[in-house]
């Protein structure tokens, strides 16, 4: 049981973490380009 929940747990933060990597990494290829044409 206790070995169930904490793979569970487990499986959740590297989801999370994961979802916070392709959030970052698609707001990074977003405003790459806008900061590319402002000059900066």
């Amino acid at each position: 049981m206790w070995a169930g929940a904490l793979f569970g747990l487990l499986l959740l933060v590297v989801l999370v973490a994961a979802g916070l990597f392709v959030l970052l990494f698609v707001l990074y290829v977003v405003t790459y380009p806008l900061l590319n044409i402002r000059g900066l």
